[in-house]
């Protein structure tokens, strides 16, 4: 993970069996400190609890939920 530096966007998968659970996702998304991430995957995992853990860690990083079909400009 050194070598991703400068990271704009973050496309984080969340699931919680063969992806990352919420916690191992905020851990990740916090050690490549992108300026936004876009948690991907779901199955059964709260994309808000993922946002919420990841505002309480205090860092200036945006997340972004989009909701299924819909398009999104970054």
């Amino acid at each position: 993970m050194e070598s991703l530096i400068n990271i704009d966007v973050a496309f984080v998968p969340i699931g919680g069996k063969f992806t990352m659970n919420i916690d191992e996702a905020v851990k990740t998304t916090l050690s490549i400190d992108p300026k936004i991430v876009i948690p991907i995957h779901n199955l059964g995992q709260d994309f808000l609890e993922f946002e919420k853990k990841l505002n309480d860690k205090g860092r200036n990083i945006k997340c972004i939920i989009p909701t299924i079909g819909e398009i999104i400009k970054i």
